[in-house]
Parts: C-alpha cells; structure tokens; sequence
C-alpha cells in the first residue's frame, strides 16, 4: 500500500483521534458540555482499531484518553495518548473560534501542540489546525463540513503530515443527539496511487 495512505490511517488514528470529530483527523473548537461523558470506537482497512474515551471535568475544557489496537495485538500500555482541550474563543452560531489543544503520546513521549481555528456558518463550518511536534515538521490541517440535512453531515479534509499530503472524504449520520455512524476514504495526493483507505466508526455522548 502507498506510503502515504499508510501514514495518513495511523495519524488519523494516533494523532488526531484525542478530539477530532470522526472521521476527520482536524481538530475543532467544540468541547463537550460540563460533566459530559465521550466514547469512540473506529475500525479502519488496515485492520486497526481505535477506542477514544472523553470527559469534560469543567467549561470549555475537555480531556480524552485514546488507544490504538492493530488487529491480532495484545493490549500495550505504550499505545496509550492523554490529551486536554481549551477552548480559547467560543466561535457562537456564525462566527470564528479558537482553541488550545495539547496531547502526550506515551509511546513517544512527545508532547504535541495544536492551535485550532473554525469558522461556523448556517449550514457550514471550516477548521484549520497548525499542530507541532519536536523534531518533526509541522502539522498543517483543513476541513469543511457541510450540514445536508437534520441527521447527515457531509465532510472534507486535506491534511500534511510528516511532509506526506493526503485528503478525506465523508460523512456523519446521526441517529439522535447522542449516538453518531461516520465513514470516510482517504485519498492519497499523488499520482497512480491505490485505493483509498476505508474508515468507520460510532460516536455515543451521555
């Protein structure tokens, strides 16, 4: 499989998994309500799963614990990833936000440092991240989601990681307020490259 998808499956799900709204690895600047409880669960084509547990101890702050599982592993302590959410300025209804976002890799050991800006509209939203790790280059993602009806969101995303640029394409269906089926493809940027990779996965908030 290209190098490219490759890398773009395992930052979506390493990297950008903590926060992003499925299936985009782009960060937003929503948090989830006080006392709000978060879990993810996504599988992907490589055969690798994904599990995301979410909490908001106060306003506008949230903190999510992520792990990675590639198919036919042990569970590993070093798969693990802690990260903390600030939301800086609330974007409202239509207008702009930004928000602070820092996650630790307990693999690595790498902190990781994300300035997130998004751009609410009546049926629309557009995020944009700068993300930085020590000793790679840095991050640069963007997003739009699209509101196509009262339950379904169309989604897109082009994003550059450790120098290799890749894009997604997708959607949400929510079955109600709590409980959310995504999917997505993921698009190498590169000429005779194969198919993309296939992403699916449920959202549940109480």
């Amino acid at each position: 499989m290209n190098k490219t998808v490759v890398n773009f499956a395992i930052m979506s799900l390493l990297l950008g998994m903590g926060f992003a709204a499925r299936p985009l690895m782009t960060d937003d600047c929503a948090t989830m309500m006080k006392g709000a409880l978060g879990a993810e669960i996504g599988y992907d084509s490589n055969r690798t799963l994904a599990y995301v547990l979410k909490n908001s101890p106060r306003e506008n702050i949230e903190c999510s614990l992520s792990y990675n599982l590639p198919t036919g592993t042990s569970f590993a302590l070093d798969q693990v990833e802690f990260g903390t959410k600030v939301a800086l300025v609330d974007p409202g209804e239509e207008g702009i936000g930004f928000t602070g976002i820092s996650k630790y890799n307990h693999s690595t050991k790498a902190l990781t440092l994300t300035v997130v800006a998004s751009k609410t509209g009546k049926q629309y939203c557009i995020h944009a991240n700068v993300g930085y790790v020590p000793s790679q280059a840095a991050s640069l993602l963007g997003a739009i989601e699209y509101s196509a009806s009262e339950d379904m969101e169309i989604v897109g995303e082009l994003a550059r990681t450790n120098l290799d640029w890749a894009g997604l394409v997708g959607g949400r269906y929510h079955f109600n307020k709590q409980m959310t089926f995504d999917f997505g493809f993921t698009i190498p940027v590169a000429s005779g490259a194969p198919a993309s990779t296939t992403l699916v996965g449920l959202s549940i908030e109480i």
